[in-house]
């Protein structure tokens, strides 16, 4: 599955991203193990991947994507969640 989409697809845990909007740096936490985070623009375009392993808590720098709205995929083997943030 590549489309983006905001449905949860049975993700488990919620994950807890903030602060929303966002300047440079976002804390991402909850999240399942060995979750894949991706992270696109508007437009549908891959900007990020990262890849967790028991981690349950990542930080990640935006400061050098374009500001305005951007789409967070968490994907892990229960499936994946969506979630818009905004980049200031």
């Amino acid at each position: 599955e590549d489309h983006l989409s905001v449905d949860d697809m049975g993700y488990g845990n919620k994950p807890l991203i903030g602060p929303n909007p966002a300047f440079n740096i976002i804390h991402i936490s909850n999240l399942e193990p060995n979750s894949t985070i991706n992270i696109y623009n508007n437009t549908g375009y891959l900007l990020l991947s990262r890849s967790t392993t028991s981690e349950s808590v990542f930080d990640i720098d935006i400061s050098s994507f374009n500001k305005g709205l951007l789409f967070l995929r968490i994907s892990n083997k229960k499936g994946s969640r969506t979630m818009k943030l905004i980049h200031q």
